[in-house]
């Protein structure tokens, strides 16, 4: 797994970009190449039915993990520049990545201007929430540093479950992360 995920590029935009690459999390790799020969098979299923004809289906994990790279590739086409490893935030839009909060860790997704102002409210941030430069996304993502520090006295002064309990409520997509040391 680590080998194919490392040769399909993708290790290398995984991590904290003060360390060295790492591997994400789950089989990406494998997950990734069987969703194609998946739906692979199944069209040579469909081509099949209506023509009589079979077809054989080759998957590559490399190409497959390379298609993985999500919008890498068109910023490196279209800017020149090479995404630097970012650990687990997203470009252009935050938080999408893992908080620590009372008892455990939560991984929050807002990934839109209506989100953000979820967040917001989720988390009794009213400054950050009446701050009209927050409603650009990229300039949440690229003052992700001052995102944290306002928004993690909320999060670590509650328990894992009560922010997955009410995230829903201010449709702020969040998922309690499980502790695997327990």
């Amino acid at each position: 797994e680590i080998v194919e995920y490392d040769l399909g590029w993708l290790m290398y935009f995984v991590g904290e970009g003060y360390r060295e690459p790492t591997h994400g999390a789950g089989a990406q790799s494998q997950y990734g190449s069987a969703l194609f020969a998946c739906v692979g098979t199944l069209s040579a299923y469909q081509y099949q039915k209506v023509s009589g004809i079979g077809q054989h289906v080759d998957v590559s994990i490399q190409d497959c993990v390379t298609s993985l790279l999500e919008n890498v590739t068109t910023t490196y086409i279209y800017t020149g520049r090479i995404r630097p490893r970012i650990g687990s935030r997203r470009t252009g839009c935050h938080p999408f990545s893992m908080h620590e909060c009372k008892d455990g860790w939560v991984t929050i997704a807002s990934g839109s201007p209506q989100m953000w102002k979820s967040l917001c409210h989720l988390t009794e941030n009213t400054p950050m929430d009446e701050d009209t430069r927050f409603n650009d996304g990229a300039f949440i993502g690229a003052n992700w540093q001052l995102v944290n520090a306002n928004v993690r006295p909320w999060l670590t002064a509650h328990p894992q479950e009560e922010v997955f309990r009410r995230g829903p409520e201010w449709r702020t997509p969040c998922r309690a992360a499980p502790n695997y040391a327990g």
